[in-house]
């Protein structure tokens, strides 16, 4: 063996890497504590520290910590209520480290990130080439930026999830975060502590529920109960999914306690299109895998006690959902209700956008800012402030015109084409858990799809980070290779 052979052999068999980054984050590490005063201070550094060395090591833990700090909107929480710096740039550029490393190593295979980045591309592409007719670019590049760092996100997960340990993990992530949230928002509600924000992941402020009735709706991390409710709904098909497939009794009971908790927080949000959502995702579960008996009979026992937690005002809240749907012109015209012909004045004013510009809308994120010029043409809506659209698909049509929603639509088709046909093969394979669990996400973002209709992208990170690990789906249990350090390599 040459000596450049023993070096090649030594990178790729004896986690080489791995150990490299635990002696730099070490040695900084070092030199942090010695610079700090705060006792606090030198514990963050040193738990940042032995993190980053543990991920470092086996970097499906850090595909978990980046799903986990994603969903529960950790790094943003810290930042803005704590004056923390961003957790979120230092993991990012770790695990592209460890996928670059992995890569040039040959023990990471490009092909798969490759095939999941050509959809995600194309739609960067579509929003690039709304920079020739936006009025506001700078909204248009900052929009731009901002999708740049949530495919690479998406394509992260892509690179790091290959295993079925490896999606079983995610799937505890996600859950994870629905529990850590549901818990407080639910704790929140019931104990009607509004004030405490709990360390900034309790938001809840006094919003319209119904008539002439306000009350407080919880907003968890982000500060938008809408948002808030859309984001959780998704993670009910896996928390079903892990009641019936989990052989431990403790994992079956963190799974129900998930359910719960997350459940009864989109009702406390008071969000019509989340319980849409949320009654599309359980019917569509319902039809694809009916229960157990076991497990019906148990989401029975525990419902019953669960309604009684229902606010009154919740069901008099869902009698109006005909004003989160669209296009009902004649009759919601006629309505003295502001904040009803707003509704209506938004939907018409993107339809302008898209019909004066069907090709290529508006320009990206431009909505907002042309939204009071062409309110003033439609005459419904006298607020004067910047508004939204309501709905995900009429912003993308007016911002991004066709060419937005035909790479929208693909990057949509190859979600449900990589899901689909990883379903089908590990069936075919005898991994019916991990099948499962794949088919419970398939159903989470069809339930997201739904929600989407009635409302505007925001944090888009969600989304995105669903996304990748559907696009991961494609090669779950297809490829023997590993990243530095990961668990089976």
């Amino acid at each position: 063996m040459t000596s450049v052979s023993r070096v090649r052999h030594f990178l790729r068999h004896e986690r080489f890497f791995g150990l490299f980054v635990a002696v730099v984050v070490g040695l900084v590490g070092v030199l942090l504590v010695s610079e700090l005063q705060s006792p606090s201070k030198v514990a963050v550094v040193v738990l940042a520290a032995l993190g980053a060395t543990w991920i470092a090591i086996d970097s499906e833990l850090g595909l978990f910590a980046l799903v986990f700090l994603s969903y529960t909107h950790l790094s943003q929480v810290l930042i803005t209520h704590h004056g923390a710096p961003s957790t979120a740039t230092p993991l990012t550029g770790l695990l592209l480290g460890l996928v670059g490393f992995g890569i040039a190593t040959k023990r990471t295979s490009l092909g798969p990130i490759a095939l999941a980045a050509v959809p995600l591309v194309g739609y960067g592409i579509a929003g690039l080439a709304t920079l020739l007719v936006a009025t506001y670019p700078e909204a248009t590049i900052e929009g731009l930026r901002g999708y740049g760092n949530d495919a690479v996100t998406a394509l992260l997960v892509v690179a790091l999830l290959r295993t079925t340990r490896a999606l079983r993990g995610t799937v505890w992530s996600l859950l994870a975060a629905g529990a850590l949230l549901g818990s407080i928002s639910v704790h929140q509600e019931l104990t009607k502590s509004y004030e405490n924000t709990y360390w900034g992941f309790g938001l809840a402020s006094v919003q319209n529920i119904v008539g002439s009735t306000n009350d407080y709706r919880v907003a968890g991390p982000l500060g938008d109960p809408n948002l808030y409710a859309l984001f959780l709904v998704p993670l009910l098909p896996l928390a079903l999914n892990r009641l019936d497939g989990e052989a431990n009794k403790f994992l079956r009971l963190m799974a129900l306690l998930t359910f719960v908790v997350v459940s009864l927080t989109v009702v406390f949000t008071y969000s019509r299109g989340g319980f849409l959502a949320m009654a599309a995702s359980l019917g569509i579960m319902l039809v694809r895998k009916p229960p157990r008996l076991r497990v019906l009979v148990l989401t029975i026992l525990v419902a019953i006690p669960v309604l009684s937690m229902v606010p009154a005002q919740y069901t008099a809240r869902l009698r109006t959902l005909h004003e989160v749907l669209p296009f009902r012109g004649d009759e919601v015209g006629a309505t003295k209700d502001s904040g009803f012909r707003g509704r209506l004045s938004e939907i018409q004013v993107g339809v302008l956008m898209f019909l004066e510009q069907p090709l290529l809308g508006v320009g990206l994120d431009n909505y907002p800012y042309l939204y009071q010029e062409y309110a003033r043409r439609v005459g419904l809506d006298s607020r004067l402030a910047e508004r939204e659209p309501h709905s995900r698909y009429l912003e993308i049509a007016s911002e991004m015109g066709l060419v937005g929603l035909v790479a929208y639509g693909l990057v949509i088709a190859s979600l449900f084409f990589s899901m689909r046909n990883a379903e089908r093969r590990l069936s075919a394979a005898g991994g019916k858990d991990a099948a499962g669990m794949v088919r419970s996400l398939s159903v989470g973002l069809i339930a997201f799809l739904v929600g989407s209709s009635f409302l505007h992208e925001a944090f888009a990170r969600y989304f995105w980070v669903l996304a990748g690990i559907a696009l991961a789906t494609r090669n779950v249990g297809s490829d023997s290779d590993a990243l530095p350090g990961e668990a089976g390599g």
